[in-house]
């Protein structure tokens, strides 16, 4: 079963931690807060092995240091 850790709405996507079997994920839902932007997808933009390394990776996110 996973686990939604943390989620930020970033850009105008929802970007979440999940905790998944051998580790953590950092997923792009590709929702945006309106239904009519919502299409479902969802896209594993990178694995890590512990929750602060994806808390990280989603900090620099938030600060513009990657496009989603």
């Amino acid at each position: 079963m996973h686990k939604i850790i943390k989620a930020r709405f970033i850009n105008k996507y929802w970007l979440n931690i999940v905790q998944i079997d051998n580790g953590f994920a950092l997923v792009n839902t590709h929702r945006g807060r309106k239904m009519s932007d919502r299409d479902g997808i969802e896209k594993v933009i990178e694995y890590f092995n512990t929750r602060e390394e994806a808390e990280n990776r989603l900090k620099e996110y938030e600060k513009g240091k990657y496009t989603i």
